[in-house]
């Protein structure tokens, strides 16, 4: 994604993937897709957080139309860019996802429900919209609100807000008669419901049997209003016909609260069988809530009173609830303090050898956190959506354990966490600082979790100049394999400049490393390697390593098997670096081509401009076969493409009649597919074109624009987002109305044609 829109990418002229690339990206979106849609959600949102964009218009709806995206991943790949923070991601992801809502109203049925939800959110915080209502009353009439399965929509269904207080909805009316259970009148009547077991016991004989589940429902709603719930005279629907008396008799002062013990007992009494570890299993319902510690402590308090014992935490730590809103509202009342019935200490997965990482610390705090169940559950809610409410639970043992945070937190091993990335890193300078104390939990934290130790390094070494030396020295001191196991499961770029600064401090054999990585990766090391020699031998600019070290990183590259156009760039990146650290970098590389290849290049350019006999014509059929040709013929062809691209600047200057010649040259390299995608040709040439034609219309440079465009005007509707930009220049709807209207006849011929 941030060679396909990054601003960096967007630098180098990288905007475009070839096909192979673009299909791997396609390959992966559909295997995360196939994890879990929370998963998707967390992947994709850290992915656009990432990448910094300037003009991100149409990609999205262009990367679903090129790889064939089923409707899921459209839609989940528009909320994650929704919800990346971004502003240009979400209006991006806005356009994208009310492209959709057509499709989406036609397959309601289809579509996970926790999907539908997110998708009204994001319309409903625009506003009362056409898309938001219409949606919303297609779901409404296609699907059936009272099974348990949509609960997660409900309240957005039923939201007042944009139906309005009182309004006569047909759906409000049917989830009310489908709730009207014990806990709902309850909730209905306020306190007064349990002002004396007989009052409560005729309310409970109204119902018939009662459940765990429905236990679960007043457990939950007495814990939710605890205080604060208006009193009122108004009973439900045929409540009043079937009491004896009224609620409150006249001048009876209401309660203030709820009499829980109350409650239990009459709930034993009425089904003496009930099984209280599905009681609180059954917690997991959609509209369980804590809001605060005191309706923790309600919940607890009564639960242990009616099942005689303390609250089972499996049912809370070790998976994800349904309700994980409820869930994480839950646990983040429970780290907060010590209550009775409530122990982390009951879980199974307990921190190791606590004493070496917890001394001194206070009792709760240390019973809490040395629960890896616990932490592992955070983790999973975090990353399911809930990251702010799970950072601010870990404020605490950041502050005061954060070193038997820091070894709880690799006790497990996620496929892949955003939320324990940022925990670790938070926690990092505990057992990645240079102080002796910090040794003892780098050594638990490598022992259980290396990956997520070398990733720790590899943030501190992006936000700290001293970080890599530090990270150095500590896999130095830690083990004899660190190093190695660090260098081959760390992220590129910090495995690379770990390996120059170890090279550079003669720990092992660099060239011997290169060689293995190209060997065993392949293409991917060599694009690596290309990216971070960009960024570190770029000329006045001092490298971090000596010219010896950066020379056998080129040397290695220059010996292997790669691509004519990787090459070329390679043997730039090394003539450029040259000027910065000096002819050790250099070597025989001053020249970027050969001295024939360049002759024979510039050769072409000279009897194409002459008229002695060569045509546009014929040197593009001349360059489409040596593209494909001998090694030399391809060195000619990247030399040609390279001087082509590079005399770009120049053309201001150039005579009308050789510019027209240029401009036609390149239009027709493009018409005919003699630039490609692959490493940035095809890119590169249109961002030129583009450049040109953004240009104001007397300048030199905008008439080689638009005669190149005229060159390759057939195929412009393959590149909807180049055309997208085109239309976005001012100047063009005055100076060249034809070519505006030719793009907005494309662009609405494709949406047609999309919708049919």
């Amino acid at each position: 994604v941030h060679r396909l829109v990054g601003e960096e990418g967007r630098a180098e002229g990288q905007q475009a993937l070839g096909p192979l690339e673009v299909q791997v990206l396609g390959v992966v979106l559909q295997k995360v897709s196939l994890v879990g849609l929370h998963h998707f959600l967390s992947v994709f949102q850290a992915v656009f957080a990432e990448v910094r964009v300037k003009r991100p218009e149409g990609f999205l709806a262009h990367l679903a139309s090129v790889l064939g995206f089923p409707l899921p991943i459209k839609v989940m790949l528009a909320l994650a860019a929704e919800s990346s923070g971004g502003e240009l991601w979400r209006q991006e992801a806005l356009g994208s996802l009310r492209s959709c809502i057509k499709a989406v109203k036609e397959q309601v049925q289809l579509l996970d429900p926790y999907l539908l939800q997110r998708v009204l959110a994001v319309l409903q915080a625009q506003g009362a919209t056409p898309e938001f209502l219409e949606l919303r009353e297609q779901c409404a009439s296609m699907l059936d609100l009272t099974d348990d399965r949509y609960a997660v929509m409900r309240p957005i269904m039923v939201d007042e807000s944009v139906t309005g207080k009182g309004s006569s909805d047909p759906l409000r009316a049917s989830l009310a008669a489908s709730t009207a259970s014990l806990s709902a009148v309850m909730q209905e009547n306020g306190y007064s419901c349990t002002k004396s077991a007989e009052t409560f016991r005729e309310i409970l004989e109204i119902f018939g049997a009662i459940d765990e589940l429905e236990v679960a429902k007043v457990l939950a709603m007495m814990a939710r209003t605890h205080t604060g719930l208006p009193d009122t005279s108004g009973l439900m629907p045929g409540l009043a016909m079937l009491l004896k008396e009224p609620l409150l008799k006249e001048g009876e002062v209401p309660p203030t609260g709820w009499n829980y013990q109350l409650v239990i007992d009459a709930l034993r009494d009425k089904t003496p069988t009930l099984n209280w570890a599905t009681v609180a299993a059954k917690l997991d319902h959609p509209d369980f809530a804590i809001p605060d510690f005191r309706a923790f402590q309600q919940l607890v308090a009564s639960y242990c009173y009616g099942a005689r014992g303390p609250f089972p935490l499996g049912t809370v730590c070790g998976a994800l609830w349904q309700n994980t809103a409820g869930q994480v509202s839950l646990l983040a009342e429970a780290t907060a303090g010590p209550v009775e019935g409530w122990s982390f200490e009951s879980t199974p997965a307990q921190v190791p050898r606590p004493d070496e990482v917890a001394m001194g610390l206070d009792g709760f705090l240390r019973s809490c956190w040395s629960s890896v169940d616990l932490v592992e559950t955070l983790v999973a809610l975090g990353d399911s959506g809930h990251e702010q409410q799970v950072l601010s639970a870990f404020d605490t043992p950041l502050k005061e354990c954060p070193q038997l945070l820091a070894v709880g937190m690799v006790c497990f091993r996620a496929a892949w966490s955003q939320t324990q990335e940022k925990v670790l890193h938070l926690a990092s300078p505990v057992f990645l600082s240079s102080r002796p104390e910090s040794r003892a939990v780098l050594r638990r934290v490598w022992a259980a979790n290396p990956e997520a130790t070398v990733y720790s390094m590899a943030e501190l070494s992006a936000q700290d100049p001293s970080g890599l030396a530090r990270s150095l020295e500590l896999l130095k001191q830690l083990d004899v394999k660190a190093l190695s196991m660090a260098l081959s499961i760390g992220p590129l770029p910090f495995a690379l400049e770990l390996a120059l600064l170890g090279a550079w401090r003669e720990l092992f054999a660099l060239e011997q490393w290169l060689k293995e990585m190209l060997t065993s990766k392949g293409l991917v090391f060599a694009l690596g390697c290309l990216d971070f020699l960009k960024e570190r031998a770029q000329p006045g600019e001092k490298p971090p390593f000596t010219a010896e070290v950066l020379g056998t990183v080129f040397g290695v590259l220059q010996g292997s098997q790669l691509p004519p156009e990787l090459a070329a760039n390679i043997r730039r990146l090394q003539a450029r670096a040259a000027a910065g650290v000096g002819k050790g970098v250099a070597g025989d590389a001053q020249q970027q081509f050969a001295p024939d290849v360049e002759e024979e290049a510039n050769g072409h350019f000279t009897q194409l401009y002459q008229g002695n006999g060569t045509t546009v014509d014929g040197l593009v059929a001349h360059l489409e076969k040596c593209r494909s040709g001998s090694p030399r013929e391809r060195e000619v062809f990247a030399c040609v493409m390279h001087n082509l691209f590079d005399e770009y600047r120049f053309f201001p200057a150039y005579p009308d009649r050789e510019l027209i010649i240029t401009a036609t040259l390149f239009g027709q390299l493009i018409q005919r597919g003699v630039v490609t995608p692959g490493y940035g040709q095809l890119g590169m040439a249109l961002r030129l074109v583009l450049e040109a034609l953004s240009q104001p219309p007397e300048n030199k440079i905008h008439m080689f624009g638009m005669k190149a465009v005229e060159e390759f005007r057939q195929r412009l509707s393959e590149w909807p987002q180049f055309c997208s930009h085109v239309l976005q220049v001012p100047s063009l709807q005055q100076a060249a109305p034809e070519l505006v209207a030719f793009l907005k006849a494309q662009a609405a011929d494709k949406g047609g044609g999309k919708a049919g």
